[in-house]
């Protein structure tokens, strides 16, 4: 199972890369991206994402173990770019 949700998690990340690399992408969630895997990670049950929606931004899919929901939380809170952090929805 884990070597499944990793497998997942990482091409869930390669297209989140690749639908930045048509313009489409957002320059916040590409941070958090960078900043859940280095600050959490697989070892913290953080298995991928991607950006989710239009690509207005704002809003990114994460593939995680419901264990990693807290720390995902504090980041984002901190991670809020100057704006109001709206929660997560699970």
């Amino acid at each position: 199972m884990e070597s499944t949700l990793c497998l997942v998690g990482e091409l869930m990340t390669q297209t989140h890369w690749g639908y930045g690399s048509i313009g489409l992408g957002c320059e916040e969630l590409d941070l958090m991206l960078g900043a859940l895997k280095k600050e959490i990670g697989v070892k913290g049950g953080v298995y991928g994402a991607r950006i989710s929606g239009g690509g207005s931004g704002g809003t990114m899919a994460i593939l995680c173990h419901k264990s990693s929901i807290p720390a995902i939380q504090s980041l984002a809170e901190k991670m809020t770019f100057g704006k109001p952090f709206t929660g997560l929805i699970m």
